[in-house]
């Protein structure tokens, strides 16, 4: 399981602790597609997107065939002008 996350005490904590098998700062990281090779050689079975931008543009250059994808919409309705 592969988990981004920006502070190194909580990545160690993640991985020694609750088993993760990777957990990276993206802000670290030059190519996030490579990165996401890197960690994730065979691909990425499931990805939770609640974002978008360069992030997920990684991840669809990296899912695996029948990968899914959980996204979180937030939609935000402007009143009309009147």
């Amino acid at each position: 399981m592969l988990l981004e996350v920006l502070e190194a005490k909580k990545r160690e904590l993640l991985k020694n602790k609750f088993g993760f098998d990777e957990a990276f700062n993206y802000k670290e990281e030059q190519d996030l597609s490579a990165a996401l090779k890197r960690y994730s050689p065979d691909g990425i079975d499931i990805y939770f997107e609640n974002v978008g931008g360069k992030m997920l543009d990684a991840v669809l250059l990296n899912m695996r065939i029948h990968g899914r994808i959980a996204a979180r919409v937030h939609l935000t309705i402007q009143p009309r002008a009147t």
